[in-house]
């Protein structure tokens, strides 16, 4: 089915099953998300249906030639022929998982500037442990 997608410009029922597979996917994460109360999805004021809708319609968005280039440009770096289905399936379900996560951030981004601010410098100061960390290893 992946190969499908990004083969080309894919038929209808392979651009159907990859849609559910991924909204599947995508809900499954805000699920987990929910439960472990990462996030709080009452201040969206969305169910989590839409929010899965909302986090992987992005890559289902096509140019001119009816080509859908995000997934195009993730799997072009993977060597397909040699990953089992499961293989590729793991592929697939990391980049919804990411595209969830950053969904959830922009919505927070939205809904919650301060919180917005706090996270990003948290992110920026990990980021800048890990860079003196690997300097100091030289």
């Amino acid at each position: 089915m992946i190969s499908a997608l990004i083969a080309g410009v894919p038929d209808e029922n392979a651009t159907r099953e990859a849609i559910a597979l991924c909204e599947k996917i995508a809900r499954a994460q805000l699920v987990v998300k929910c439960r472990s109360a990462q996030s709080s999805f009452d201040t969206f004021g969305l169910p989590i249906d839409d929010l899965a809708i909302d986090a992987i319609a992005e890559l289902f968005q096509r140019n001119q030639s009816g080509e859908y280039v995000q997934l195009q440009s993730y799997f072009e770096c993977i060597d397909q022929g040699s990953l089992s289905s499961k293989a590729l399936l793991a592929h697939l379900r990391r980049l919804v998982c990411s595209k969830v996560n950053n969904h959830l951030i922009h919505l927070r981004s939205q809904h919650d500037p301060s919180f917005w601010k706090v996270l990003r410098n948290c992110k920026l100061a990990i980021q800048t442990l890990h860079k003196i960390g690997r300097a100091s290893c030289r």
